[in-house]
């Protein structure tokens, strides 16, 4: 299969699974959200995918074996992961943490990319020269997003990129990257809470429960909440 492919994938720390017979597709060109309360195994799940922490089973990316491989092995196969706390680096400018982003790229490539994560994100050429962390929030996830664009990736997984963040910086946030989706025919997997802000962004939202895939459904299927709610009172 073109895309992200799982089955019976297990992982976790010290030993002790979090996700266990987990089974998630992702086809090339499309958008999904992974949902489900804290301790579900979401940020589990994207670690297990960009090789941050060792896994068992099956996970490939356009028949490419990631198991065993190294992250850094992994983000050239065209994964890019904008973890949970964005991964800037603070005490960086804007501009040096997108040159970061670009580190594996030609060098007569790059002002173009980053010409193109600055069309999509005005506030970051406007704050070029300024350190990330004296940036808001939302500024600081813009860059986050602008960094992972900066590989060029054929998937991008980010991991709650809406915590903390205020409705209008969200919107601009999903608009952002339905544009970039439907311009380049990027694939996307979002660990989020907020569903209501991907509708009309994702195709496809999967539910963890335990550790494992419950439910794998349209956003507005009325399934979909009636499991979350289960899943929030313990039910």
């Amino acid at each position: 299969m073109s895309g992200l492919l799982l089955r019976g994938v297990e992982a976790g720390y010290g030993g002790l699974p979090v996700i266990s017979a987990l089974d998630l597709a992702v086809p090339a060109g499309t958008a999904a959200a992974v949902l489900g309360v804290n301790g579900a195994g979401k940020t589990t799940l994207l670690r297990a995918i960009s090789g941050l922490i060792a896994a068992r089973g099956t996970i490939s990316f356009d028949g490419t074996d990631l198991i065993g491989r190294a992250p850094e092995a992994i983000a050239r196969q065209g994964i890019a992961h904008v973890p949970e706390g964005r991964g800037n680096f603070t005490g960086f400018s804007v501009e040096e943490n997108l040159l970061i982003g670009a580190a594996a790229a030609p060098r007569d490539e790059i002002a173009e990319r980053m010409a193109t994560v600055f069309s999509l994100f005005p506030t970051l050429a406007d704050r070029r020269r300024q350190i990330a962390g004296t940036m808001s929030g939302g500024e600081q996830q813009m860059l986050a997003i602008g960094r992972g664009l900066m590989m060029r990736p054929r998937l991008l997984m980010l991991d709650e990129p809406s915590f903390g963040l205020a409705p209008r910086i969200v919107a601009a946030l999903v608009e952002a990257l339905a544009l970039v989706r439907a311009r380049d025919g990027l694939s996307l997997l979002l660990v989020e809470q907020n569903l209501l802000a991907l509708r009309g962004l994702v195709g496809e939202v999967h539910v963890l429960a335990g550790g494992r895939v419950v439910l794998s459904a349209p956003p507005e299927d009325p399934a979909v909440g009636e499991v979350l709610r289960a899943a929030y009172l313990g039910g």
